[in-house]
């Protein structure tokens, strides 16, 4: 219960009577101060508010406005808002000014932020100050040093043993720290003193109240109703009193007594009470999955009530379930208080701004909630995270192992530091901790998974004994098979991997992860048929495993003619049945891609008026097929008719928008193919597919226009993929940046083919064969069969390893047996290494296929010469 701070009204009076200043804005500023204290007294707060506010505007810069306004906003329980205009002046050095910042402050539980203003005061100064001593004891309370501040209040009471303010402040601190026996002999002395004061009235009922003695309570909190003074605005010592008289009243059988009193607190202030009824309706609509209520029932509170810090905070929270995660994090960074908010509010807001972007912001909410909960492995925990993904390293790693030292059975902890010790490669320090983890808790399925990776890795021992332990103890549990068996596949022992599968699948036959590890490796065994089965399961458990669907059709397009895969994979749906429909969009596909249209509108007769994401896949491949029919009869206006139709139900699919950009390219409307492609584009930008549909039809206008737009797609993301449309277009306009270009493929794709044969062409034209060779080697090592390298590279080996570039001109010349140029090298390696009758019947070949080709034909004379000499 708040009761105003004589030492304010003094100084408020004090100024009056001197005077501010001559000028007329203080003599205005003064009148208003004057009505404001004269209504202050006579209970009419909102008349005193507008006084206030008038008298601060006209003169801002007198510090008596400001804390006259401050108190007045803290009397009628606005210490939030009071707080918000004595920030404005916190580098003031006026104590009085800071004194009551202090004060708001604490009344909010914000004893960190509170402590940092009392230590901006002169304590000399200050030493013997009451109102300064008072402050120290409650943010010294509040920060859990309990009986320093009794000890504090009652050296004070010593001195002042009359002073309300401060025997009602240490019955409250004793009645909070739950001191039952002193406070009760405390609250008796002050009645004994002050027998109609309030405050004292209600402790005493607060007491009795939780002693269970309800009578006694009752009778003390309607006294206490009686001396409070009367006031417009009901103030926060009325509402306490109140509400507590209304829960005795009802502990007692009196409900429609307590009814009364309940109803005088909503009377009193009808707006709070409607908006902490549409707060309790929000909370319930989220408790219930309502997610849309609630959220529109907190933005209906923001809108009534701005500063409402609660509501928004909640608000923001459900931004971020909704995956709002821009919106929700600004509700929260702008509504936190670190020091007061809940655990979960300041961990969602802290991982929100990490996601965001804004980690140094994260760890500075973490900061201040962990001055506030020094000890909360969770926020210690997150503080260490993020700090260690910013390169604070030592601060991060302190963080956690505090975290873990306060709870240590939180293995999830040591397998933060393990995997950031695994990343720096200290690889003992992150063993260390997969191995006390383990010790402590080896069903943390995660972290004794990652420990079996690295000991897997590391070729470690101590796998052996892990996999026992697992083994021996947990043979029955899924996850450790599961782990049991990718351990064995690891280590190459697939016999072992399969068996584990096989248990883990008698337990849990629709696990999805063993199925498809068992698919795989029954295929890695070259049993790919025997896979199929468990395809077909992971399908049915998960219709939308497009990765399942894609296999099967791999798989038995090798044994199948088309006609009978797609007659396969209609035959399937009754076994598996849940997969049904993902069967049939696939057999649709195929039936359309064959040109079996008729076929594949009987398969799609269950799936006409379904909504089902592949039902809409399935209507889009009918109308697909129905345009190429008209396409292939010329018929393009049908033809573009169908295709938008089907780009109607499946608006971004990559092949639709190709087709129907094609469509238009037939019809002479290029401007048209190029927005459907952008529209693509727009919605997929690495969309590789559209972006080379897109160059291709650019370069048929300009090749220039063509490099223009495929460049920055180039230099965002070089790939083999892109290099097939881009080196060809760069040798023709820009040769000289050929080799450029390879190297930054190279640095993105160092496997990459492409670059490599560019490297060696460039390298060969220099004259710089070594380097030349060297790539032509790396490009047969990831493409054995690529024939111009097998050509030039037998070219540069037919001196120094003969025998080594006939075997490659012969592989190249089996590879391209209608290649001149190739047989042109074949038959002149033939006849260096001895071989010329055979060479000139290669030559004649070459010969018949370009008989007008002067080094082959002066090829074939040089070797008949020599045969001849």
């Amino acid at each position: 219960m708040i009761t105003p701070k004589p030492w304010i009204a003094a100084t408020l009076l004090i100024s009056l009577l001197m005077g501010c200043s001559s000028d007329n804005a203080s003599i205005e500023a003064q009148d208003h101060l004057d009505r404001s204290l004269a209504y202050q007294q006579q209970g009419q707060f909102r008349a005193a508010m507008i006084e206030a506010r008038n008298a601060l505007q006209v003169d801002p810069a007198d510090d008596a406005n400001l804390l006259h306004y401050a108190n007045l906003l803290q009397e009628v329980g606005s210490s939030s808002q009071a707080e918000q205009l004595l920030e404005k002046r916190s580098n003031s050095n006026n104590p009085e000014l800071l004194l009551t910042l202090a004060e708001v402050m604490l009344d909010q539980g914000k004893y960190i932020s509170a402590g940092e203003v009392l230590s901006n005061l002169d304590e000399k100064e200050l030493s013997n100050d009451t109102e300064y001593q008072r402050l120290q004891a409650i943010q010294s309370y509040l920060s859990g040093q309990h009986q320093e501040a009794l000890e504090i209040y009652a050296d004070l009471l010593d001195t002042h043993p009359d002073d309300p303010q401060l025997v009602g402040d240490y019955i409250e601190l004793l009645l909070q720290s739950n001191q039952l026996t002193t406070a009760r002999t405390a609250i008796s002395s002050a009645l004994g003193k002050f027998s109609d004061n309030p405050e004292f009235l209600y402790q005493s009922a607060l007491l009795a109240y939780r002693q269970n003695d309800l009578n006694t309570a009752e009778v003390q909190l309607t006294e206490a109703l009686f001396n409070l003074p009367e006031t417009d605005i009901m103030l926060p010592g009325r509402i306490n009193t109140l509400e507590l008289l209304a829960d005795t009243l009802t502990r007692q059988g009196k409900p429609d007594e307590a009814l009364i009193y309940s109803r005088a607190i909503r009377d009193a202030n009808p707006e709070a009470y409607a908006a902490r009824q549409q707060y309790l309706d929000a909370l319930n609509a989220a408790s219930l999955g309502d997610l849309a209520t609630a959220r529109s029932t907190f933005e209906d509170i923001l809108n009534q009530f701005p500063n409402n810090r609660q509501a928004a905070l909640l608000l923001g929270l459900l931004r971020l379930e909704e995956g709002n995660i821009d919106e929700g994090e600004a509700l929260l960074s702008q509504n936190i208080e670190a020091e007061t908010a809940p655990v979960n509010i300041i961990r969602a807001t802290a991982l929100a701004q990490a996601e965001q972007g804004k980690p140094k912001q994260a760890l500075a909410v973490l900061e201040k909630a962990l001055l506030a909960r020094p000890d909360d492995p969770t926020l210690l925990s997150l503080y260490g995270v993020i700090a260690l993904s910013q390169g604070e390293e030592q601060a991060g790693i302190r963080s956690i192992t505090k975290a873990l030292t306060l709870s240590p059975q939180q293995t999830r902890l040591h397998l933060l530091l393990a995997q950031h010790y695994e990343e720096t490669d200290q690889i003992d320090l992150a063993l260390g901790h997969y191995r006390s983890a383990f010790e402590k808790n080896p069903a943390d399925w995660p972290t004794t998974g990652a420990y079996l990776v690295l000991l897997t890795n590391a070729d470690s021992t101590d796998t052996s004994g892990v996999m026992d332990t697992l083994a021996t103890q947990y043979s029955d549990q899924v996850d450790a098979l599961w782990l049991m068996a990718m351990t064995h596949y690891r280590q190459g022992n697939l016999d072992q991997a399969q068996s584990r599968l096989n248990q883990l699948l008698e337990i849990d036959p629709h696990r999805t992860d063993a199925l498809i590890a068992k698919a795989r490796l029954l295929s890695q065994e070259g049993n790919a048929r025997a896979a199929v089965p468990y395809w077909l399961s992971v399908l049915n458990v998960n219709p939308e495993n497009r990765t399942a669907l894609n296999e099967l059709v791999r798989i038995q397009s090798r044994q199948l003619s088309s006609q009978e895969l797609i007659n396969w994979l209609v035959a399937q749906q009754q076994s598996y049945p849940q997969a049904a429909i993902a069967l049939r969009s696939v057999s649709v596909e195929l039936a359309v891609n064959e040109g079996r249209l008729d076929q594949a509108k009987q398969i799609a007769q269950p799936d006409l008026h379904s909504e089902d994401p592949y039902a809409r896949r399935i209507r889009a491949n009918l109308l697909r097929g129905e345009a190429i029919v008209a396409a292939n009869d010329l018929q393009w206006t049908i033809a573009i008719q169908k295709t938008n139709e089907a780009l109607a139900i499946l608006p971004d699919n990559t092949g639709l928008l190709t087709l129907a950009s094609r469509l238009y390219q037939q019809t002479g409307d290029s401007e048209k193919a190029i927005t459907l492609l952008d529209r693509g584009i727009a919605y997929a930008p690495d969309n590789l597919r559209l972006i080379m549909e897109k160059t291709e039809l650019l370069q048929r206008g300009s090749p220039a226009s063509a490099l223009s737009y495929l460049q920055p797609h180039w230099e965002k993301n070089p790939s083999e993929q892109l290099a097939v449309q881009y080196f060809p277009l760069l040798s023709q306009l820009r040769p000289e940046d050929m080799p450029a270009a390879a190297n930054l493929l190279l640095d993105n794709q160092p496997n990459s083919v492409s670059a490599h044969m560019v490297l060696a062409s460039h390298s060969l034209n220099n004259g710089d064969h070594d380097v030349a060779v060297n790539h032509y080697e790396t490009a047969l090592t990831f493409s054995p069969e690529l024939v111009p390298a097998l050509n030039n590279l037998a070219w540069l080996k037919r001196d120094a390893d003969p025998e080594r570039a006939l075997s490659l001109a012969k592989k190249a010349a089996n590879l391209a047996p209608e290649s001149a140029s190739v047989l042109d090298t074949y038959g002149w390696l033939l006849h260096l290494n001895g071989e010329s009758e055979q060479a000139i019947s290669v030559l004649d070949r070459a010969l018949a296929l370009e008989p007008d080709n002067a080094d082959i034909r002066t090829h074939r004379e040089q070797i008949e010469l020599s045969t001849q000499g």
